[in-house]
C-alpha cells in the first residue's frame, strides 16, 4: 500500500522488505519506533533547524497525506518541497532517477 504502482512491486522489492523481517528482534525495534514516536512532537522545534532541508513527498501518499507537505515546509524555514508525480510513500524507490536528480541538484546548489 505504500506504493502507488503495484506493479513496481517486483519480487526483488519483495524479497529486500523480508530481509529486515530476518534481523533479530525486528517486532521490538518497529515497535520501539512506533511507541517512541508517538511520544516526539517535533512540531514545535521543526522552525530551529538550521541547516538545509530538502522535503520530498510522493504525490499519492497514502500512509502519509501530501497535505502535510506545505505546512511542514512553512516549519522550517528556508525549506525546499519536492512533490514526485505518480508516487506514494516511497518515491525514493518507485522514482528513483527523479528522486536522486532532486537530492543532486538540492546538493549542488548548496555550494
Amino acid at each position: 500500500s505504500a506504493w502507488f504502482d503495484p506493479g513496481g512491486v517486483t519480487p526483488d522489492v519483495l524479497s529486500g522488505y523480508r530481509r529486515a523481517l530476518q534481523t533479530p528482534d525486528w517486532d521490538m525495534g518497529l515497535l520501539a519506533l512506533l511507541r517512541d514516536g508517538m511520544s516526539n512532537n517535533l512540531g514545535p522545534r521543526l522552525k530551529d533547524l538550521k541547516v538545509p532541508t530538502l522535503i520530498v513527498w510522493g504525490e499519492y501518499d497514502t500512509w502519509i497525506s501530501p497535505t502535510n507537505a506545505p505546512k511542514l515546509k512553512q516549519d522550517i524555514v528556508g525549506s525546499k518541497l519536492a512533490i514526485i508525480k505518480d508516487a506514494g510513500h516511497v518515491p525514493h524507490e518507485e522514482k528513483p532517477q527523479e528522486f536522486n536528480a532532486l537530492v543532486i541538484d538540492f546538493a549542488k546548489g548548496l555550494n
